[in-house]
């Protein structure tokens, strides 16, 4: 009996893994749409909603990068600029929590390197970029491969 208890448990635990890694994947997939245009935008966001990973660092990343990228849709500068401080300051938090996270930093490094100059949010990006090659080979083939596609467009 308490053999097949453990061997359910770790099927459940699998099953859970397998869930969470096809979640990431598809969350990766619009990440790369979001900043096309402000559908696509929208639809990143709705999607982050629907996922049911809780008490995940990387997925609330995401979801700070949403409304990061969604602040280049708005009309109010104002509001543009209070959001944009507000957001970047949560994503450097979560970071200063989760220093070691590549997918993150790798987030930060992507949104510091599309913010405007006028901002001053750039501060990490020789950091995050250096800190990301050097440990790029300790990640799954997935985010390797997510992260190698996106910095060859940008270097």
């Amino acid at each position: 009996m308490s053999l097949v208890k453990s061997i359910f448990f770790m099927f459940l635990i699998l099953n859970c893994q397998i869930s969470k890694s096809d979640d990431l994947n598809k969350i990766r997939k619009s990440y790369l749409n979001a900043s096309l245009n402000e559908d696509s935008c929208k639809n990143f966001m709705l999607s982050l909603k629907k996922v049911k990973i809780e008490d995940s660092p990387l997925i609330e990343a995401y979801k700070i990068s949403a409304e990061l990228i969604n602040i280049k849709y708005l009309k109010n500068p104002f509001k543009k600029f209070k959001l944009f401080n507000h957001y970047s300051k949560k994503l450097n938090l979560i970071i200063n929590k989760n220093p070691l996270q590549i997918e993150i930093r790798f987030l930060r490094y992507l949104i510091q390197l599309n913010s405007p100059d006028f901002l001053f949010y750039n501060k990490n990006i020789e950091e995050d970029y250096n800190f990301i090659n050097k440990n790029i080979f300790f990640e799954n083939k997935d985010i390797q491969n997510f992260i190698f596609s996106i910095i060859k467009k940008t270097t």
